[in-house]
């Protein structure tokens, strides 16, 4: 199913020029983020790299955060036989993390013009690694922009931009092959195909 445009005429003009500017930059500066550079304790700005935009959501936005993350429902539904009622997760989890937003985030996945993705992190504190864990909750893709490296893309992002404190990023693969293969490719690593962590800080891993 192709990605979702907005009917009024895709990104407003300024933050395509704002997108522009940064992915220009991205070669020599990496990923940049709104604070003019300066990392916060809370993943709460826009990031940017040269294969996307990865910004929190605005109010605007909530419809079609609705509507991907009923397609994200209905996906794992049918794979897990059981009917999810993914829209009322998602609208709890925009209100929680309004209400608390140490806990977490939501990013919106934006290429081009178009929204094809979201992203849902949560903040866990892990006493045996004595720091913050950023745990990858959801992350889903429109099926037509799968296998283009956004999913490697933002992983990677996410270690170089996790805030101070933070001493990890994990995602539960749930022993999908395609998953772990993507976390691999991101540097990520678990040893029973599920739960697949990378520490901060530390370069991933090497071929074999």
């Amino acid at each position: 199913m192709p990605g979702w445009r907005k009917p009024t005429g895709g990104i407003p003009r300024e933050r395509r020029r704002l997108c522009k500017g940064r992915r220009a930059a991205i070669a020599e500066r990496g990923p940049v983020c709104n604070h003019a550079g300066r990392w916060h304790r809370m993943l709460n700005y826009d990031l940017v790299t040269s294969k996307a935009c990865y910004r929190l959501p605005r109010r605007d936005d909530m419809p079609i955060l609705m509507q991907l993350a009923g397609r994200a429902g209905s996906e794992r539904g049918a794979q897990s036989g059981t009917l999810l009622d993914a829209k009322d997760r998602m609208m709890r989890t925009v209100q929680e993390l309004s209400r608390h937003p140490d806990r977490g985030s939501i990013f919106l996945i934006e290429r081009g013009q178009d929204l094809v993705g979201y992203c849902v992190l949560v903040n866990v504190w892990s006493s045996e690694r004595g720091g913050t864990v950023i745990r990858i909750d959801q992350l889903f893709l429109e099926r037509d922009h799968r296998g283009e490296g956004l999913a490697e893309d933002f992983l990677e992002l996410l270690v170089k931009v996790a805030p101070s404190g933070t001493c990890a990023i994990e995602l539960d693969a749930a022993g999908d092959k395609d998953a772990v293969k993507i976390c691999q490719r991101a540097g990520l690593e678990g040893r029973n195909s599920r739960i697949m962590s990378r520490t901060v800080g530390q370069d991933p891993p090497g071929p074999a």
